[in-house]
C-alpha cells in the first residue's frame, strides 16, 4: 500500500497506484513503495507542468492480439481461435491472410517509386 502525501496530486497518486498495483506481483515487496514512489517522482520531474496524452494504444492492442493469432494459428483451429478472441470466423482468416502476404509487393510510405 502507498502511503502518498495527502497534498501529492491526485492524477500522480492514481498513477502511483496503477504502477503499484502492476507491479505487486514482480517486484521485492520490501521496496515496492519506495520504488513506485521513485517512478511516479520520474515522471513528474519529466513531465510536470505538462498536458499528457495517454492514447489508449488501440492499434497496438490489435497488432498484439493478430500476432498472438498468427502464433497460435495451425491450418485447422480458426474457429477456435475465433472464439477465444471474441472475433468471428471470417475476421481470423482476413488476419491470417493479411500476415502471410509477402512485403515485397508493397511500398512503404516513406519509399521512393524509382522511375
Amino acid at each position: 500500500m502507498l502511503n502518498l502525501p495527502k497534498s501529492y496530486p491526485e492524477p500522480l497518486a492514481d498513477l502511483a497506484d496503477c504502477i503499484y498495483r502492476k507491479m505487486h506481483l514482480s517486484a521485492p515487496h520490501d521496496r515496492l513503495a519506495s520504488l513506485v514512489f521513485e517512478i511516479i517522482e520520474g515522471i513528474r520531474d519529466e513531465f510536470g507542468g505538462s498536458l499528457l496524452y495517454i492514447p489508449k494504444g488501440e492499434k497496438f492492442d490489435r497488432d498484439q492480439r493478430n500476432a498472438e493469432i498468427l502464433k497460435a494459428f495451425d491450418g485447422t483451429n480458426h474457429r477456435q481461435l475465433a472464439k477465444l478472441h471474441g472475433l468471428g470466423v471470417a475476421h481470423i482468416y482476413r488476419i491470417v491472410n493479411q500476415q502471410q502476404k509477402p512485403e515485397s509487393g508493397r511500398i512503404r510510405k516513406n519509399q521512393e517509386v524509382s522511375k
